[in-house]
């Protein structure tokens, strides 16, 4: 029981440290396509001070990249915090089965200890009784 707990347990560990590093890659890599689009939005800057008739198209298209932008940042940040939920979440699991292995250990060595009293009474008793038997079984 207590083997197939610890599997449980470190099954979860592996499970969170592989979401952990799962919301981790998400961050980093949107973090990379936010920089990125930053980046683009300077160089369409450039590009407009220098073509004049197309300036109207492309501040449009730089209205749009900064709501991709704000709407990105936007998503980091809640891939962010169901990072840190999943974390808090983790250790909040990790610890209520920490607490449950702990209850259950009392009740299983309770168990075995009581088990193994009834079982040292029924073979002391037998023997007396086997001795009383033996004794009166000799004095016919």
């Amino acid at each position: 029981m207590q083997a197939l707990d610890i599997i449980i347990s470190i099954s979860e560990i592996i499970l969170i440290l592989a979401l952990t590093v799962l919301a981790v890659y998400l961050i980093v890599s949107t973090g990379k396509i936010a920089s990125s689009i930053t980046k683009i939005e300077c160089e369409i800057t450039k590009t407009t001070e220098q073509i004049e008739p197309v300036i109207a198209n492309l501040s449009v298209t730089i209205n749009e990249i900064n709501a991709i932008t704000e709407i990105t940042k936007k998503e980091i940040r809640k891939i962010e915090a169901l990072s840190t939920s999943f974390t808090e979440k983790g250790y909040e699991i990790l610890d209520n089965v920490e607490n449950i292995n702990r209850q259950l250990g009392k009740y299983v060595h309770n168990g075995v200890n009581f088990f193994s009293a009834v079982t040292t009474g029924v073979k002391t008793f037998s023997k007396k009784l086997k001795e009383k038997d033996y004794e009166h079984s000799e004095k016919i």
